[in-house]
């Protein structure tokens, strides 16, 4: 059998079907499947986004991807608002978590004073600096 690696654009089509197949694998051994829900939230002043949360719910866990404020906004408290309102959003669904990546030069402060824990540090991402992972385990009145 000969097998030739190739370098190819990623379609979503083609996303799609190693996706499918992930889940197919995932499945068989009853895993549950790899879902994904979008979720997001904007800081509006005067019908102008100031600031904006992008995150996904995957495996009862809320990704928080991007955070962003813009500068003039900043140190106003809209970042802990947008993050504190994801949560009451997870928490709402009864999510276990909330997890999210900054890097060294970015927000690691912000995180540990809302409550986050660091779980993960890789070095040199890139190189001279790190990138971190924060979670936090949320509560939520159970039923």
């Amino acid at each position: 059998m000969t097998i030739e690696i190739i370098s190819t654009p990623v379609t979503p089509a083609w996303a799609d079907d190693i996706l499918g197949g992930i889940n197919a694998a995932a499945c068989a051994l009853n895993a549950p499947p790899y879902e994904e829900e979008l979720f997001g939230l904007q800081a509006v002043q005067d019908g102008r986004a100031v600031g904006h949360l992008t995150s996904k719910i995957i495996w009862e866990w809320l990704y928080v991807d991007l955070l962003w404020v813009e500068p003039a906004f900043q140190k106003h408290g809209i970042g802990t608002k947008l993050m504190r309102r994801a949560e009451a959003f997870a928490c709402e669904r009864k999510l276990v978590g909330a997890y999210c990546w900054t890097q060294s030069w970015q927000a690691p402060k912000f995180y540990k004073k809302l409550g986050y824990e660091e779980f993960v540090q890789f070095s040199n991402f890139p190189r001279g600096h790190q990138r971190i992972g924060f979670r936090k385990y949320l509560s939520f009145p159970r039923t």
